[in-house]
Parts: C-alpha cells; sequence; structure tokens
C-alpha cells in the first residue's frame, strides 16, 4: 500500500521518467477506484509514452469504467495528438477487454459514415480506423477475423492515397493468407 501511495504521489511529477515508473507501478497493484482514477488522469498526459503506459495498465482491469475511459480516450485523442504506436496499444487494450465488447466498437469504427466521409477521412478517423484493425488482430473470432481483413484492406487503401505505398504493402503481406488473392479468381 505504501508503493501505490508513492506511486499515486510521483505521477503528478514532471519528469516523465517518474510518471512512467508510477503509471506502471500503479498498472501492477490491484485496482481500487482511486488507481483507476489516477490511470485515467494519466492518459491525458503530454507524454505519448505515459499515456501507452496508461492505456497497458488500465487494459489489465476488467471493469465497465477502464472500458469506458478506453473508448473515450480513442474517441478524444484521435483527433488531437495520438500516435500510431499509440493506436496500436490502444486497440489492443479494447480488445483484452472482451470480443463481446470490442467487436462492436471496432466494426463502427471502421465504417465512414457518409458518402463524403468515405472520400475525405478525418486524420483522427483514419487513426481510430488503426486502433481498430490493431484491436480486431487480438480477437479470435471468425466475424473478428473478417472484420481484420476488410480493415487491413482500406487501411492499406488510406496508406497509399496518402503516398505511403510502402506500409501499405507491409500492412497487405500481414493479412491472412487464406484470405488473399480473391481479386484473381
Amino acid at each position: 500500500e505504501a508503493a501505490v501511495d508513492a506511486a499515486l504521489k510521483l505521477k503528478d511529477r514532471s519528469e516523465p521518467a517518474l510518471q512512467l515508473a508510477a503509471v506502471r507501478a500503479l498498472g501492477a497493484a490491484s485496482f481500487t477506484p482511486p488507481i483507476g482514477r489516477a490511470l485515467t488522469q494519466a492518459l491525458s498526459s503530454k507524454r505519448p509514452e505515459v499515456r501507452s503506459a496508461a492505456v497497458e495498465s488500465l487494459a489489465a482491469f476488467q471493469d465497465a469504467r477502464v472500458q469506458e475511459a478506453l473508448v473515450r480516450h480513442a474517441q478524444e485523442r484521435s483527433g488531437r495528438g495520438l500516435t500510431e504506436e499509440e493506436a496500436e496499444v490502444l486497440g489492443e487494450a479494447v480488445a483484452r477487454q472482451g470480443t463481446a465488447f470490442a467487436l462492436p466498437l471496432f466494426s463502427g469504427w471502421l465504417q465512414p459514415h457518409g458518402m463524403l466521409q468515405r472520400v475525405v477521412e478525418s486524420p483522427g478517423q483514419r487513426l481510430l480506423h488503426r486502433v481498430a484493425v490493431a484491436g480486431l488482430a487480438r480477437l479470435s473470432d471468425e466475424e473478428a477475423e473478417q472484420q481484420l481483413y476488410f480493415g487491413q484492406i482500406r487501411l492499406a487503401g488510406e496508406y497509399v492515397n496518402r503516398g505511403n505505398a510502402e506500409l501499405a504493402e507491409d500492412l497487405l503481406w500481414k493479412t491472412q493468407p487464406a484470405r488473399r488473392n480473391w481479386e484473381w479468381g
């Protein structure tokens, strides 16, 4: 308990290394509402590595408040400062909350809403898409695998449209081999 109290105090320090150590220590403790609140507050850190550690720590706790915090973080941060690496960590964290929770959420994030958004998609929507693809890769359900494949194809198309063919090709090679080559009949 003394270690948790110390970590709760250290997480507010300005030094990134102390913040990171505190967030990881809180994640290793048993879930309590104060720990949940402290980790949720760490999601607003200016440092991406602290935010990612907070996401990873929160993911270990199976709690409705944690699920809500992860979803809110993904939706709010996707348009302002979420990095590609954070999107990966966040997708995996949401997937750890279980297929019943994650699959409908990921499916919704993969769907463009309206014709205009299909043509001109915001960077925030692309990052939510990245979160969904990363999370779907962790789920082992047939529907999740199908959604993952479609999400990977769509994300590869977005990379090509942004001029990053190399990243698109890498992503396409990560698709399940059994789902490839359908276009060749």
